[in-house]
């Protein structure tokens, strides 16, 4: 369970030498309505003293729920803080952070740690953990589905055996005015002209090809999938081969549940936690740096926050994506050659130190997925890109995480191997954007904390 708010930080962390930074987190619901207030206030106040020398936001990505994102926070600031000792990495003696920790609803299932006790004599814990997860899931999708159509989708969704081709179909027309519908602000693109319905025939062939390219994704992967498809649930039938095998009906609930995430983290980043950075960059002194970090979906939230900044806010020192879900194309100036800006174009003058964003192969719902099943019209500019050391991407919906940005030239924009420890990084202030290839230091899409992903954001923070 989350805790009580007192109203101040979350806890102090020791930072060494006696000191310790003050740990803030920051919880939003899903319309980007923060739900401490007075905390939020406190820490406003709080950077208002002038105290601090630099202040670090982070946000979490998808499926992850309070003790989830608490402990990769937690992981990613004791790893940097150890890695500054072991190699007695120099910060100035002034050097005091402040740290934020947002969290938001990013899941609709229930995770291990939310999992009632287990009791002597049950059948099969497993079995009822899987049950429980797709209960959540199912009913978040029922949420955003007409009342006169829930029963339908319960009887589709609940079917122990994989559905059939016109089942599919059935079920796509149900939840298509959700891909048409989701609140979806257009931080990612500015298309030039309005987004389409959603096709249900084209709907299903994208759960196919999603399905069937998900299957060997690891536990790693923050739950893009999972083992426990239809042979977990009671009265299950041996999954078939082929096309009914990719219609099992919990794969489809994950991939409307993906949408659903994406476009909640767009709503929370621009209406709640553009605010407060907002409020942030007011209120701290001007020799104070603020440093955003977003992990898969959480990379969209603080994207969308800085680009809801209004004109003539102060910029923001840096931006570390690690494994950012969301699409390549949405910092181009041109995407794709249609005429128009990625909707993060603008974000490219914001902040003053540049971006870091990385992207690998062993990223397998970014690489593998993210393009089949994140494929609205309004899903493009968040890809045609050079050989050599820039990915091919295999589609325009292609992800950031999974093959780095598109649609930037060499002036813009560096492809290069992420860093090991020692190696410092030559930050040429005409570069916006480096796209760190992590293929030996990130084996999985939840795999980023990491000797590299601290060592990079020790050189943002010490340029």
């Amino acid at each position: 369970m989350p805790p009580s708010f007192p109203g101040g930080p979350y806890r102090e962390i020791p930072i060494g030498n006696g000191v310790t930074a003050p740990w803030f987190i920051v919880p939003f619901d899903k319309e980007g309505v923060c739900t401490a207030p007075v905390t939020r206030a406190t820490l406003v106040a709080e950077v208002r003293s002038g105290k601090y020398t630099n202040i670090f936001i982070f946000s979490h990505g998808w499926n992850n729920d309070w003790e989830t994102a608490s402990a990769r926070y937690d992981h990613f600031i004791d790893g940097y803080m150890k890695q500054r000792a072991s190699y007695r990495l120099p910060m100035p003696d002034t050097y005091r952070p402040l740290l934020v920790g947002i969290i938001w609803p990013s899941t609709a299932l229930v995770l291990p740690s939310e999992q009632p006790p287990r009791f002597a004599g049950a059948a099969d814990p497993q079995r009822d953990a899987a049950a429980a997860q797709e209960e959540r899931e199912l009913q978040e999708v029922a949420a955003a589905v007409a009342p006169a159509e829930r029963d339908a989708l319960y009887r589709l969704a609940r079917k122990a055996s994989p559905l059939t081709r016109d089942e599919a179909l059935q079920l796509a027309r149900i939840v298509a005015p959700v891909y048409d519908s989701a609140e979806h602000s257009q931080e990612e693109t500015q298309p030039a002209t309005a987004p389409q319905a959603t096709d249900p025939e084209a709907l299903v062939e994208t759960w196919i090809a999603a399905a069937r390219q998900g299957e060997s994704v690891a536990v790693d992967d923050d739950g893009f999938f999972t083992e426990a498809s239809a042979a977990a649930l009671p009265g299950a039938a041996p999954a078939a081969a082929g096309i009914l095998d990719a219609l099992d009906p919990r794969k489809i609930l994950r991939l409307i549940t993906l949408y659903q995430m994406k476009d909640r983290a767009g709503v929370v980043g621009t209406r709640g936690v553009g605010p407060l950075l907002h409020d942030v960059l007011r209120s701290k002194p001007a020799a104070t740096r603020v440093h955003l970090l977003g992990h898969s979906y959480g990379g969209k939230v603080v994207l969308s926050a800085v680009h809801a900044l209004p004109g003539g806010a102060p910029t923001v020192q840096s931006v570390l994506l690690l494994e950012p879900a969301v699409n390549a194309w949405c910092f181009a100036p041109d995407v794709d050659g249609g005429g128009y800006p990625g909707g993060y174009h603008d974000v490219l003058d914001r902040v003053e130190g540049g971006i870091f964003t990385t992207f690998t192969k062993d990223d397998v719902p970014l690489r593998r997925v993210f393009h089949l099943a994140v494929r609205r019209p309004s899903d493009l500019g968040e890809l045609k890109v050079a050989a050599g050391i820039r990915p091919d991407p295999p589609s325009v919906y292609a992800a950031l995480g999974g093959f780095g940005p598109a649609g930037l030239d060499d002036a813009t924009c560096e492809f290069l191997r992420i860093k090991v420890v020692l190696d410092h990084y030559k930050v040429n202030r005409q570069i916006k954007v480096l796209a760190l290839n992590a293929d030996d230091v990130i084996t999985g899409h939840g795999d980023i904390s990491n000797p590299s992903t601290w060592w990079a954001l020790y050189n943002q923070v010490n340029p």
